[in-house]
C-alpha cells in the first residue's frame, strides 16, 4: 500500500469550502493522526488511518459522534490527497522507507502481528528493533514459523542456549527474555507458565573506570564543533544520543537556563539545567 504524500494539506484545508468550526476539528484530528504515524514510524496510508481509529477508539473511549468526526476528517484528507500529486523527487526520497506490499507478503504472521502491536503502543524504535532481533533469533533456533504454538519449554531451551553456547551477558539474556515475554503475552495473548529454571548468564563484575576533570577537558578539546557541544551536553546533562539529535531551538530556555528534553526514555519529557550541561 503506497504512502500518501500531502505536504500542503493545511493550505488546502484553509481554502476548503467548509465551516470554520469543522476546519478546526479536521486540523486537530489530522495533526493527531500524523503524530500517531510519526511516533509509531508508520507510513501515511489508509491502513495506518484504520489502525489510528482503532487505537483512538480503544484508548479515548469516544462518543459515537466523535468517532464519526474523526473518520470524516481522515476521509477528507485521503480524498483531497488524491488530487494533490507528489513530485518525482518526493517519491524517490520516500522509496527507501516505504514498505512495499511484496516485501510485507514475505513476512511471517508473527512479525506482522508483533510490529502492529509494538507500534500501536508507541514503543521506541530502538526497543522495537532490539526485540525484533531476539524474536527472529528465537525463530531461527526453533526452525518454525508458527511461534504461537510454542511455549515455556522452547523459551527456556533458547535462554539456556544463550547462556551456555552464546556466552551472553546477563543483561542481554534479560533483554531476550523480555522480547519473548512481550511476544507471547502482548501479541499472542498467551499466558506463560513457570520456566524460571533456565540457566542464568553469569553477571560480570568490573571495576569502574573514570577520567579526571583534566583528562575530560583534554578529551573535549580534541573535538570540533558542533560535536564538542553535543558531547558536553551528553556528558554534563545526561542526555541520550537521540535526545541530542531531536533538540530544537525552542527547547532552550536561556532565561531560566533550562533544556527541555521532549519524548525521552519512556516517551516522557524532562528538564535539564543548562549550566550543568556544558561545564566540565
Amino acid at each position: 500500500m503506497k504512502e500518501v504524500e500531502f505536504p500542503n494539506w493545511q493550505e488546502v484545508l484553509a481554502k476548503a469550502n467548509l465551516p470554520d468550526r469543522r476546519k478546526r476539528s479536521y486540523e486537530i484530528t489530522l495533526r493527531w493522526y500524523l503524530n500517531f504515524c510519526r511516533r509509531g514510524r508508520a507510513c501515511v496510508t489508509v491502513q495506518s488511518a484504520r489502525d489510528f481509529v482503532d487505537w483512538a477508539a480503544q484508548t479515548k473511549k469516544p462518543q459515537p459522534w466523535q468517532l464519526d468526526q474523526w473518520k470524516e476528517s481522515l476521509n477528507w484528507f485521503f480524498r483531497e490527497a488524491g488530487q494533490s500529486p507528489a513530485s518525482a523527487d518526493q517519491d524517490n526520497e520516500l522509496h527507501d522507507r516505504v514498505w512495499l506490499p511484496s516485501e510485507q507478503a514475505k513476512w511471517p504472521d508473527w512479525k506482522r502481528a508483533f510490529l502492529t502491536v509494538v507500534r500501536r503502543r508507541h514503543y521506541s524504535y530502538r526497543t522495537e528493533q532490539s526485540y525484533l532481533v531476539w524474536i527472529e533469533r528465537f525463530a531461527r533456533h526453533v526452525r518454525r514459523g508458527d511461534l504461537e504454538a510454542l511455549g515455556e519449554e522452547e523459551i527456556a531451551a533458547f535462554l539456556d542456549l544463550l547462556a551456555l553456547d552464546g556466552r551472553l551477558s546477563a543483561s542481554s539474556q534479560r533483554q531476550a527474555l523480555n522480547a519473548l515475554v512481550f511476544l507471547f503475552r502482548e501479541v499472542f495473548g498467551k499466558e506463560l507458565g513457570d520456566f524460571s529454571d533456565y540457566r542464568r548468564a553469569k553477571v560480570r563484575t568490573h571495576l569502574p573506570v573514570w577520567l579526571t576533570r583534566e583528562e575530560l577537558r583534554q578529551l573535549f578539546d580534541q573535538l570540533l564543533e558542533p560535536w564538542k557541544l553535543m558531547a558536553l551536553l551528553m556528558y554534563g546533562g545526561g542526555l541520550r544520543l537521540m535526545e541530542i539529535l531531536r533538540l530544537r531551538v525552542k527547547d532552550l530556555d536561556l532565561e531560566q537556563e533550562i533544556i527541555t528534553v521532549r519524548g525521552g526514555k519512556g516517551d516522557k519529557d524532562r528538564w535539564v539545567p543548562l549550566a550543568h550541561s556544558v561545564v566540565v
